[in-house]
């Protein structure tokens, strides 16, 4: 995720493809392989393959046992994410507001949960509602010296 977030895709790529085969090898419960199966997934989307990331975050949604590993919602958000770039904004939002009640404590997923949320509602139509859940994400990103979704956050506020 480090080489993700820094742009590195070929770094991440290889990573991503190195841990599936670890997991794959392994008789792990299927909430065990989520975080390989997401950050792949997350390469995929960040080459385009829209498609691709989707099949692999579709196994990522019926996974319903918590993670010690990887945050449900966070490869919920991410899935919401896919489905808005496949053109599929209802199911999307729907998605979003799943990865939003999900249950969790960690700020990253929380921010990313609420800014996909942000992003569906105002490709439905509903702006205000997706400023609301846009600012709430911000607000909770810039409280806590945990700065990663910062920026992307703000990115998506003044796009709205």
């Amino acid at each position: 995720y480090a080489n993700l977030d820094r742009g590195d895709l070929a770094a991440a790529e290889a990573a991503a493809y190195r841990a599936v085969a670890v997991v794959a090898g392994l008789s792990l419960e299927p909430h065990g392989v989520v975080a390989a199966q997401v950050l792949l997934a997350q390469v995929l989307r960040a080459r385009g393959r829209v498609e691709e990331a989707l099949e692999l975050l579709d196994a990522a949604q019926d996974v319903t046992e918590p993670s010690l590993l990887f945050p449900l919602r966070q490869a919920l958000a991410h899935r919401a994410g896919a489905l808005l770039e496949a053109g599929r904004a209802e199911e999307a939002l729907a998605t979003a507001r799943q990865a939003v009640a999900v249950p969790a404590e960690d700020i990253r997923s929380q921010v990313v949960a609420l800014r996909v949320l942000g992003a569906t509602l105002g490709a439905c139509g509903d702006r205000a509602g997706a400023q609301a859940a846009l600012e709430e994400a911000l607000a909770i990103a810039t409280a806590t010296e945990q700065r990663t979704e910062v920026a992307a956050t703000e990115r998506a506020l003044a796009a709205l």
